[in-house]
């Protein structure tokens, strides 16, 4: 149990030394964030959401023929 605590306590005072500036640039998480945010343009740039949206009218007039 104690060792528990004590792991909670470390999350715990990691967590406060952490600022936005840390979350976007330090160590290693620049890359992620530019990874995601990548991936987040194509998705969309792709107009993926837009073929989602219009799903049940285009699979409505594929089921009459």
């Amino acid at each position: 149990m104690a060792e528990i605590e004590a792991g909670i306590q470390e999350e715990y005072v990691a967590r406060n030394e952490l600022g936005i500036r840390e979350a976007f640039f330090g160590r290693g998480n620049f890359i992620r964030f530019g990874i995601a945010f990548v991936l987040f343009f194509l998705h969309q740039w792709s107009g993926q959401p837009s073929v989602i949206s219009y799903c049940p009218q285009i699979f409505s007039l594929v089921s009459h023929f």
